[in-house]
């Protein structure tokens, strides 16, 4: 206790620092929704709290991230609220997990400091403006890659290994696979891991299955084969070349196509709480492993994208040059053992390029970046003081800039004041009906299919699809089964009078730019 007090103390300015930044934060990203997924994962929440588990259980969507909703809820008693403050708690959860990596990897204090307030920025970002479990992923493995670096590896630790290996896996199912490699990797690696002895791995190993077996054991048995994680089937499914063809465009998921699907229960938004229910056709590398190629190709390019244009990483390699030219000029006295982090960046960045890479997905890799820059721009600083000051302030910039984009490519909807939420929720009282079910124009793309999830989960309606007008027109007898629908398309009263047969024009939402129509 007297080592946490005095760990409080000396880092006290960036506990500071994150007391002073959350109440903006909070409050500017209350009603942020980056997408659809967000509300799965409410959703999930609702469903482990009123069912059993067995009924519970989604393959698809890595429970941990529900399961800690629920407690949080407790005192909320709304799901959206309970997530962003979770979110609160996990970014600090975080920045403890990168001032204890400032002080193993860095040794200029400068560097350690920036280091530190340029990842809480970066945690604020992470955990603010995206709707996902991947800031709750990034946290455990901080936590890991903190436990593999120990000098002196006891019982306790491998015990806390096993066990932080198997939230990664409940946090996303790519933890799974990760954690056997990262032992693997760990085994072979003796030299550069003398600090931890193979019984202990082994034990690490064998707490790990104990923790994971019954969750693998549970999904599994409702899906009536074996499933570690439906993530990475439903992965390799939409990179099939029948689904996507060009695979360095757009990827195409079956939400941003017409269709009209119910969700599986009552508890769901949408259909997308079971994304393979959508009964895409079996598809791994071994079919076309040319066309594979080309997807691990674009899985690489979009790194480059994601780090190297004109960004943080483009930074880094300024960095690097300047770094050299100064280490021949002033050697360094001291040099951090970075291999678990490049193992654990390199594992994970290695393992979703075989599958498929979004920049969330990778959010370690932008720790480490930021954390070579601290280090390499220290040596730097020994040539000119203004080195440091300038490679800080672009850092800034990046993280600035990147954070300004994500919010506006994102929603935000006040629940109790949108004006076409309250019109919904207002329509049982003045009709004494309310369609149960909304669709939305698929002209309006992922915004719209993300915007419907949304008036959907705060009006405690259920989002059956996308399609166009003229789509529902032609098939007017994939809605009409489904009792009346709402369908949500852009602009103030739009459809043309010709197709006026099939609906009727209800509300024009000034806060949103939409307009709402009921189907006959």
């Amino acid at each position: 206790m007297k080592k946490i007090i005095e760990f409080f103390i000396r880092e006290k300015f960036f506990f500071l620092a994150y007391f002073l930044l959350l109440p903006p934060a909070f409050i500017f990203c209350r009603n942020f929704i980056d997408s659809a997924d967000l509300f799965q994962y409410l959703a999930n929440a609702e469903k482990y709290y009123c069912l059993s588990p067995g009924q519970a259980a989604n393959d698809f969507w890595s429970p941990l991230l529900s399961w800690l909703l629920i407690p949080v809820n407790f005192f909320t008693n709304d799901y959206f609220i309970s997530f962003k403050i979770l979110q609160s708690i996990l970014v600090f959860a975080g920045l403890i997990q990168v001032i204890s990596h400032a002080n193993k990897f860095l040794f200029d204090n400068r560097a350690k400091g920036f280091f530190c307030l340029a990842a809480l920025l970066l945690l604020f970002q992470f955990g603010f403006l995206n709707g996902s479990p991947d800031l709750l992923f990034l946290c455990i493995l901080l936590w890991i890659m903190r436990l593999i670096t120990r000098k002196k590896f006891g019982l306790s630790y491998a015990v806390q290994l096993g066990v932080a290996g198997a939230l990664l896996y409940l946090s996303k199912g790519f933890g799974f696979v990760f954690f056997i490699f990262l032992l693997t990797s760990v085994l072979v690696l003796r030299k550069k891991f003398s600090n931890l002895p193979v019984k202990f791995v082994a034990l690490s190993a064998g707490i790990f299955l104990l923790f994971c077996i019954p969750w693998i054991g549970l999904i599994s048995l409702k899906k009536s084969h074996f499933v570690l994680s439906g993530a990475s089937e439903y992965n390799f499914k939409i990179m099939n070349p029948k689904v996507n063809p060009d695979i360095f465009g757009e990827i195409n998921h079956p939400i941003s196509k017409a269709h009209i699907k119910l969700p599986l229960d009552n508890f769901s938004v949408s259909a997308w709480n079971d994304p393979n229910s959508f009964n895409l056709s079996e598809w791994g590398p071994t079919d076309n492993f040319t066309y594979y190629l080309k997807v691990v190709g674009r899985n690489i390019l979009s790194l480059f994208y994601y780090y190297f244009k004109f960004n943080t990483g483009t930074l880094l390699l300024v960095t690097l040059v300047f770094s050299s030219i100064a280490a021949k000029l002033n050697p360094p006295k001291k040099k951090p053992k970075l291999t678990a982090l490049f193992l654990t960046a390199g594992l994970t960045t290695f393992l979703y390029c075989l599958i498929l890479t979004q920049k969330r997905y990778l959010w370690i890799n932008e720790i480490a970046i930021l954390l070579f820059i601290c280090y390499y721009s220290a040596g730097i600083a020994r040539l000119s003081k203004l080195i440091f000051p300038l490679i800080a302030a672009g850092v800034l910039y990046f993280i600035c800039s990147d954070s300004v984009k994500s919010y506006k490519s994102g929603l935000t909807i006040n629940s109790k004041k949108n004006d076409l939420i309250s019109f919904i929720q207002d329509t049982k009282m003045t009709t004494g009906f309310s369609p149960p079910y909304i669709i939305s124009d698929d002209a309006l793309g992922t915004y719209g299919y993300t915007l419907n999830s949304a008036i959907c989960y705060f009006t405690s309606k259920q989002n059956i699809g996308m399609a166009s007008p003229e789509f529902l027109q032609k098939n007017q007898a994939l809605w009409q089964n489904e009792k009346r629908c709402f369908f949500i398309a852009k602009g103030n009263n739009t459809i043309k009078k010709g197709r006026a047969a099939f609906c009727s024009f209800m509300f024009y939402s000034n806060d949103l730019g939409v307009s709402l129509y009921q189907l006959k």
